[in-house]
């Protein structure tokens, strides 16, 4: 079925092809006890997800947006807002270009996007028109909000209860290519993905030793698939705490990220700064203890931001591993990362607002970038690949 073109404002859209690229899809989909709630903050928000990262479409939104009929200004405006990628693919094409500030070209000074003024949301690329939400219908219908937004960090941290879960009725224009799910997967995709978040949310544990019990989960589904994670007992995890050691692994992790990444680059770097020429165990107590002062909820807090991406994520179904293992030194890296990162930069901040923008703009890398693989492939080559010497590693 075609949209009708329509007219609004200075310009006639024809948007003829859009059902080449997407299919309407309404149903009933699982979603976080938060996302009744959400609402974009427009113009207020802090982190704006018009700036500061990059955001890829691929090659038929592209040329959706070249084909719509308009004026001059428009199309100009839009041709300077929307440039190829050098190695492009079908579904990595072109970027979103920014101004010298650092915003989206389309943004306006008022902090909305000129492109949903002037057309509607319909002609929108795909993570524009549905950011931060994420709706998937491969594995099963579910949709939440990502990390990278402060408004779902806020609505997360309005208490300190546990993320429940229900369902309710949504519809979006899902893209007609959809990743092929093998039989083997669907089959036992709910049940690891239930075990994941009651292992994580169980508080009779300090959260590090809940992330750790990964290992065991993962290392038991390598073996056989189609064991029930329910059935697998755990172990107790040893503490085992060696913060000089930790941080310089943190360092050279911070060098490769100032080397590769933007902001997460820059959060390395700040730290790093700090440990110049001091004790680094002392200095880190003494961060440590500020962290807990000021977010004496914070292992909560964390609790609740990893079970919203690995919902968000499809944890542990990411595209990029073969195996389980893979997944849970992802998962590893991703715990060590917020951690250190978040009780350094916090250290001369006091505010829970300070630490939702510290993981809001975190989470920008570690959902939307390749971070999760490169982070697996780091700590490989840095010789951290097993259980024991992670468990060394994220407990500080």
């Amino acid at each position: 079925m075609f949209l009708k073109s329509y007219y609004q404002g200075d310009v006639t859209l024809s948007t003829k092809g859009i059902s080449s690229v997407y299919k309407p899809t309404k149903g009933m989909f699982k979603v976080p006890d938060y996302y009744r709630r959400f609402s974009c903050k427009g113009s207020s928000c802090r982190n704006t997800c018009c700036s500061g990262w990059q955001v890829i479409i691929p090659m038929k939104e592209y040329f959706l947006l070249h084909g719509l009929e308009c004026k001059k200004s428009m199309r100009e405006r839009i041709d300077n807002s929307f440039k190829p990628l050098v190695s492009r693919t079908e579904n990595r094409y072109a970027e979103i270009v920014f101004d010298y500030t650092g915003h989206c070209k389309m943004l306006t000074k008022e902090g909305y996007c000129s492109l949903h003024q002037t057309f509607g949301e319909t002609v929108l690329p795909s993570v524009c028109r549905y950011f931060p939400r994420g709706p998937r219908i491969d594995f099963a219908w579910e949709c939440s909000t990502s990390n990278g937004c402060e408004k779902t960090l806020e609505l997360l941290f309005e208490t300190d209860s546990p993320i429940t879960f229900e369902t309710m009725e949504l519809g979006f224009s899902m893209p007609l290519a959809q990743r092929k799910v093998s039989s083997t997967d669907l089959e036992i995709y709910q049940s690891l993905r239930d075990t994941c978040i009651r292992i994580l949310a169980n508080r009779k544990f300090p959260l590090v030793k809940r992330v750790l019990s990964f290992g065991t989960l993962f290392q038991n589904m390598d073996q056989d698939p189609s064991i029930d994670p329910s059935s697998i007992l755990f172990s107790a995890i040893p503490e085992n705490i060696d913060i000089e050691s930790s941080y310089n692994v943190a360092r050279d992790l911070g060098r490769w990220f100032i080397e590769n990444t933007g902001s997460l680059g820059e959060f390395f770097s700040q730290v790093e700064e700090m440990y110049q020429e001091v004790d680094i165990h002392s200095l880190y107590s003494i961060h440590k203890k500020h962290f807990e002062e000021i977010l004496p909820n914070h292992e909560i807090l964390l609790e609740k931001t990893l079970i919203n991406n690995i919902f968000f994520r499809q944890f542990p179904f990411q595209d990029y591993t073969d195996n389980f293992m893979d997944e849970f030194i992802a998962l590893c890296g991703k715990y060590f990362v917020i951690r250190y990162l978040s009780v350094n930069l916090m250290s001369n901040k006091d505010s829970l607002e300070d630490y939702i923008d510290i993981i809001t703009r975190i989470f920008r890398t570690i959902a939307h970038t390749g971070f999760e693989k490169n982070i697996m492939i780091l700590f490989k080559q840095l010789g951290f690949s097993d259980p024991d010497s992670l468990s060394k590693l994220i407990q500080i």
